[in-house]
């Protein structure tokens, strides 16, 4: 039952942090959009996101911190859970295919 919790809480915590990334994100991207249209920038989101986007960088740090926490968590008490959460990120990465191939950094939540 603790490890039942253990999971929970963990999931709880990435849910925030996911839910308050792509907040973050989509105000950048409304940001950088309005940028890149008035000619200000010819860097790509992620370059020009570190320099003018402190609160998305700073939640996506928060977000890659507790996505690690989750995957350490299920991994140690919930293997079949694991390995579906492994398999739900490698899919969401083939279907944001960037210049470099599939994007394995981009935002999954846990739902």
């Amino acid at each position: 039952m603790a490890e039942q919790a253990h999971i929970q809480s963990a999931k709880e915590k990435f849910q925030t942090a996911f839910t308050e990334a792509v907040s973050a994100k989509e105000s950048a991207e409304a940001d950088y959009k309005e940028e890149k249209d008035n000619g200000l920038t010819n860097d790509n989101f992620d370059a020009w996101s570190v320099v003018n986007a402190p609160a998305y960088s700073a939640a996506k740090g928060q977000y890659d911190a507790t996505r690690s926490q989750y995957e350490r968590t299920l991994q140690n008490f919930d293997w079949e859970g694991f390995q579906a959460w492994r398999e739900k990120v490698k899919q969401a990465a083939n279907d944001n295919i960037g210049p470099h191939g599939p994007d394995y950094g981009v935002l999954v939540g846990p739902e």
